[in-house]
């Protein structure tokens, strides 16, 4: 697989090569002096690279002796004629003459060569006014820039791309930014995990309202002539959240005055006069302003962390820089729990009182041969990883097993409404594909009680024989498939984010980097291939009830029914979710237990072709959420693995499926 830095290598070669025609004197004449309104076509000209970063285009600035200049980008992607209409777009309808917010003025496209030229903005960069004038000869350009991007959010301009969710986020951007501080410095890993660990906590939720965006809007793009704003590389505007071009506005230009200037006492006047100004502008709250905010503080901080280790100089300034204005985001946080709900299993009288409570939930009936059902037999722990939540098994009778669930957060009360709206509506007693039983929730104790359900997993099924594994999967498919098509939904709608696990994503891919630094090119190239998957993820893919963690140790099977346990994270969501991770730990079981690979092959399609013949929406999500999955695996993975032997071969099973997955489409 081509690395990113061989790729980037080669954008910028191939600019090298084009560059020199585009500079000739006959070419200069023909398709840029030609275009402007000065017709002094004998004026000699300079052509120069101005910027060529490898991100899919570069700047030319040709200067004419008679002091007219002209900039041309040159692309090698297809976004040239798209920005060019916009740009033309954005100039003729408010952004151009007459107005004292304006773009460049577009001047041509050539199609051959893939290049927008446009005149010069007029004016002095803000970047330069913060670096070197008096406060107060900056606030009006600060001011102003604030007005520009408030008219911009406020606009309508027609056929413009939304940003991908997993794109506005960020976080694909900041991972690189922790990996490479990880690799280096990893006596500095619990400090990056703790801060992007509460980044999580403010990331956006919910429905977002999307207007025009800049997505580059630093004052370096902003050019300031008296009253006059010209804001420049417009390449990215894109329908997406505007708390994302404030933050990023008032963070660069923040620390240019605190950093750069050597004037931190200034920097949050420049914050305050630029959002007075804007909120008198702006139709909408910036809402989500914390998080970016945040996030481009880590961000600037983990970029130094990257080359400076605890104690340097450097180092001390952007912890005072970046991380305070981090901190800042969290007014009121309250700290860390020490004091999580008592355990059932922590103390031997909890079995005793687990039982009594659910004694009284029990619907009475006849005395067993064993004696009164209401008295428990058996409590066993059933599961305890260490998190809060326990669960535990109370065994009246033969007929009667009660399975207690304790929590510490917010999961219990919400499994109990999933659970009871689905046995309530289809998935109950009288259906062949059920949930288990609720029987009681206990706010007070945070408790979520409910009946055993019938049969065996089907991960005993593992291996055993071609018919009766495929079998197996294939109720399990019908069961989903019946679960996705139930018009139910219970809980808020799981943010794209969430859903992908881009932030646990991001969280081990640190922790790789940390134990693992010789391998951070791989670690990262991994994570830009995801980050443009996701990009490439379809708009307006179906959204159902998923149940969050679907595999084969969650699907029981009995002659009677298919039940599925543990609907705890069951939140709607794109289906394809619960299909990638059911196929991602079937495949990943059947490995590690030595199951014949063609064997499993067989049970993965009879698997998708059953799901898929019901929901086929499913299948346009499906690719990117497997590939998701897949590397959240090999990334845990990788940071745990022993060289040689086994680790190795569940190393090179993780490589063949991501290769294999990544050449799948919808």
């Amino acid at each position: 697989m081509q690395t990113r830095g061989e790729r980037l290598e080669g954008m910028r070669k191939g600019f090298e090569e084009r560059v020199p025609a585009l500079a000739r004197p006959g070419f200069v004449a023909r398709h840029v002096r030609s275009l402007l309104k000065e017709r002094a076509l004998g004026a000699g000209c300079k052509v120069e690279i101005v910027r060529g970063e490898g991100t899919g285009w570069t700047t030319l600035r040709y200067t004419f002796d008679d002091g007219v200049t002209v900039y041309g980008k040159v692309y090698t992607n297809g976004l040239g004629p798209a920005t060019f209409s916009l740009l033309r777009r954005l100039w003729e309808n408010g952004f151009g003459p007459g107005s004292t917010e304006r773009v460049p003025e577009p001047l041509g496209f050539c199609a051959e060569e893939k290049l927008l030229l446009m005149r010069a903005a007029r004016g002095a960069p803000l970047k330069a006014l913060l670096l070197r004038e008096p406060i107060e000869q900056v606030l009006p350009g600060v001011r102003a820039a604030a007005r520009w991007l408030a008219r911009l959010h406020a606009s309508t301009p027609a056929g413009l791309p939304r940003e991908p969710p997993c794109n506005r986020d960020k976080v694909f951007d900041l991972a690189d930014r922790l990996g490479k501080a990880a690799a280096n410095h990893p006596e500095d890993l619990g400090l990056l995990l703790d801060r992007l660990q509460r980044l999580r906590t403010l990331a956006p939720a919910g429905r977002q309202a999307l207007v025009p965006t800049h997505g580059q809007y630093t004052p370096a793009n902003v050019f300031i002539d008296g009253p006059d704003v010209v804001v420049i590389d417009v390449d990215r505007i894109s329908l997406s959240d505007p708390a994302k071009d404030v933050a990023m506005f008032l963070f660069r230009a923040a620390a240019l005055r605190a950093k750069e200037a050597g004037l931190p006492g200034e920097a949050e006047r420049l914050v305050r006069e630029f959002l007075d100004a804007y909120r008198e502008q702006a139709a909408l709250p910036i809402e989500n302003l914390p998080y970016y905010t945040a996030l481009f503080s880590l961000n600037a901080f983990a970029k130094c962390a990257k080359d400076h280790a605890a104690g340097d100089p450097v180092r001390r300034q952007a912890e005072a820089i970046h991380l305070d204005r981090f901190e800042r985001c969290f007014p009121g946080e309250a700290p860390p729990r020490t004091d999580d709900a008592p355990r059932i299993g922590s103390r031997p009288s909890a079995f005793d009182s687990g039982a009594r409570i659910i004694t009284q939930y029990l619907t009475p009936h006849p005395p067993s041969r064993g004696g009164d059902p209401r008295e428990c037999k058996k409590a066993t722990l059933v599961q305890d990883a260490g998190t809060g939540r326990v669960t535990t098994r109370y065994e009246f009778d033969a007929a009667t097993v009660v399975f207690a669930k304790r929590y510490t957060d917010d999961l219990g009360a919400h499994s109990y409404r999933v659970q009871r709206a689905f046995w309530e509506c289809g998935f109950g007693r009288d259906s062949r594909f059920r949930v288990p039983k609720p029987m009681a929730f206990l706010p007070e104790k945070n408790l979520f009680l409910m009946r055993e359900c019938p049969g065996a997993p089907l991960a005993a099924l593992l291996g055993k024989g071609s018919r009766e594994w495929t079998t197996g999967v294939r109720e399990a498919a019908h069961w989903l498939a019946a679960f996705h098509r139930s018009s139910l939904r219970v809980g808020d709608p799981e943010p794209e984010w969430d859903s992908l696990k881009t932030f646990r994503l991001a969280n081990r891919l640190v922790k790789a980097a940390a134990a693992r630094p010789s391998e951070r090119v791989l670690l990262l190239d991994l994570m830009h291939m995801l980050k443009e998957r996701f990009a490439a993820l379809p708009e307006g893919r179906l959204v159902v009830q998923t149940h969050g963690r679907f595999h084969h140790d969650h699907v029981f099977l009995s002659p009677e029914a298919v039940t599925v346990i543990d609907l705890d994270r069951s939140r709607p969501a794109d289906p394809a979710k619960d299909v990638a991770e059911f196929v991602r730990v079937l495949r990943l079981a059947a490995f590690r237990a030595g199951v014949d690979e063609a064997l499993t092959g067989e049970v993965t399609e009879a698997f998708l072709a059953e799901y898929l013949g019901l929901v086929p929406a499913a299948a346009a999500g499906l690719p990117h959420y497997w590939l998701s999955f897949l590397v959240l695996s090999y990334l845990g993975h990788l940071r745990k693995a022993a060289p040689g032997g086994a680790s190795a071969a569940l190393r090179a099973f993780h490589e063949r499926e991501i290769r294999r997955v990544r050449e799948m489409r919808p």
